[in-house]
């Protein structure tokens, strides 16, 4: 690229200015503190490898061991970029600045629970996919939410896949960083003229194709999505453009990177992983993939030259991809978008026993998927309560039954019990209406909502549901107890939406000679209930 005055640099120089100001821009305006913080450490540590590598050039005796006059321009100008997105801040966002002690607590809160799940799963993990399943019944009383993801990578790994593979995982990126950072310091030690077994070349047709390979990819994918979702197309074509025309600006520095150093790709590592220890889980592939490519371009011993590939391994390059997206197809596209297509046409169907075989073929063509299940359970739930007397006994025990056989496919989840103690209580109500004993639906129903109330412990709402189904039961005591753990829980949330005023209580049928706000939804305010339960129950 030739010397920083030489005209050679300039265009250089330019592409490189557009590109960090697009992204400066960008990353200024997702008010991610996160974000903020990740990408200062990451300067501060591309600032100190820098003075090191100019110091080792030093001791070297190449001449170049005063660190470069441009380090100290650059710290001045991060300084007053710095000061000036401050100000901007607290002039037109100031809670970006002043939120931030919240945001730090309720991660705390996330990572308390997290480890506290830990000694139970820690061994197996809780599975992919299944952290919020699991999360409520060790989230603390005053925590705000359900998350999905314990917002820390490496705790999110060890929550789903295990411990032994979150330490792997983590030693392994430690390994990769630290050993690319002593490479690359060796590298910049050597004296001029020192042989590198070729670390300074770059096989730019690799890099072509690779582009040009991605290129199409983004395209192929784009319009597929477009297809099934109904994708902005002009917005996307607009964005790829410009990134095409950043892309094109930046390609020249890439290579200089490349050829000539990988301290920028380390410290970009080191800005991923702040980021991941206070964000990200498995499904942020956004940010996981880029890391490992960043490890593997900063370690020079991978950027040496290679002999050329076999026909062997082109081959194979190409026929493992075709063989994994012929699985994905067969084993998971396949059998999710025809569930889907006739999950959908159930519920448009124009009687129940229409719905009832389109919902059962659902669950015949992706029988991995639990959704159909539930489905199929309010489905016969419904037809119970249409049913005449003489019919109802029968398919409320049909419908019981699949609720049973949906809870055993998917147990983890607090909601699904939940939603089955609800149903149990419109079964409860239905035979009440034909003049049938209710008790039997209402004691199911005291049993799942145990159920849930044991999966999240902290819920206000449940635990003056399961109240309310102990007081249809009879049950004095143990509605009594729900109702002073729903008081305490909700004394001391922080959180309105926590607390008892906020909830609404599901209730078919009010007990008898209770008079409290219901307008026949079935939902009955949890404040007034709970006062009347306390006066009257048992």
């Amino acid at each position: 690229a030739g010397r920083a005055g030489s005209p050679a640099a300039w265009p250089l120089l330019a592409s490189l200015a557009i590109a960090l100001s697009v992204m400066l821009i960008c990353w200024f305006l997702t008010r991610s503190r996160t974000a903020y913080v990740a990408v200062l450490v990451a300067l501060g540590y591309w600032a100190a490898s820098s003075w090191l590598a100019g110091r080792g050039r030093g001791l070297s005796g190449n001449g170049r061991g005063r660190p470069s006059k441009q380090l100290g321009y650059g710290g001045g100008i991060v300084v007053a970029l710095g000061a000036a997105g401050l100000v901007w801040l607290f002039r037109n966002d100031r809670l970006v600045l002043l939120e931030a002690p919240k945001s730090i607590a309720y991660r705390l809160e996330y990572w308390i629970a997290t480890l506290a799940l830990l000694r139970d799963h820690g061994l197996f993990g809780v599975g992919l996919g299944n952290f919020q399943s699991y999360y409520p019944r060790y989230k603390l009383e005053i925590a705000s939410e359900t998350i999905a993801d314990p917002h820390n990578w490496p705790l999110d790994i060890a929550a789903t896949l295990s411990i032994p593979i979150a330490l792997v995982v983590v030693l392994w990126i430690a390994k990769n960083l630290f050993r690319s950072g002593l490479a690359a310091h060796a590298d910049e030690r050597a004296p001029a003229g020192f042989p590198l077994s070729g670390l300074a070349v770059w096989d730019q047709s690799l890099s072509l194709s690779l582009l040009r390979g991605a290129a199409l990819g983004g395209v192929v994918c784009g319009v597929l999505v477009a297809l099934l979702t109904g994708l902005d197309l002009e917005a996307t074509l607009i964005g790829w453009i410009a990134a095409a025309i950043i892309g094109l600006l930046l390609w020249p520095a890439v290579q200089t990177l490349a050829e000539e150093g990988s301290r920028c790709c380390r410290s970009a590592a080191v800005a991923i992983v702040v980021c991941l220890l206070a964000s990200g889980s498995w499904q942020a592939s956004g940010i996981a993939v880029p890391l490992l490519v960043l490890l593997a371009v900063s370690d020079p011993a991978r950027r040496s030259t290679r002999p050329p590939a076999s026909r062997l391994r082109v081959w194979g390059v190409i026929a493992l991809p075709l063989l994994g997206l012929a699985s994905f197809a067969i084993q998971s596209w396949q059998p999710v978008t025809t569930g889907w297509a006739q999950i959908q046409q159930a519920q448009r169907a124009r009687s129940l026993q229409e719905r009832l075989s389109l919902t059962e073929a659902a669950i015949e063509a992706d029988p991995l998927d639990t959704a159909p299940i539930g489905s199929l359970a309010q489905t016969r739930v419904m037809m119970a309560e249409l049913s005449p007397p003489e019919l109802f006994s029968r398919r409320a025990t049909e419908a019981s039954a699949t609720l049973e056989r949906w809870l055993a496919a998917d147990s983890a989840k607090h909601l699904n019990w939940q939603i089955a103690g609800d149903f149990m209580l419109d079964l409860a109500a239905a035979a009440d209406r034909r003049g049938l004993a209710p008790q039997p639906w209402l004691e199911k129903s005291a049993s799942l909502y145990s159920e849930a109330v044991r999966r999240y412990p902290s819920s206000v709402q449940l635990r003056v549901q399961l109240a309310s189904a102990s007081a249809l039961l009879g049950r004095g005591a143990a509605c009594r107890e729900q109702l002073q753990q729903a008081w305490r829980l909700s004394e001391q949330t922080p959180h309105a939406d926590k607390k008892l005023e906020s909830q609404l209580i599901w209730l078919p049928f009010l007990p008898e000679g209770a008079e409290l706000p219901y307008n026949n939804s079935r939902w009955v305010p949890a404040e007034p209930l709970a006062n009347w339960l306390r006066k009257n129950a048992g």
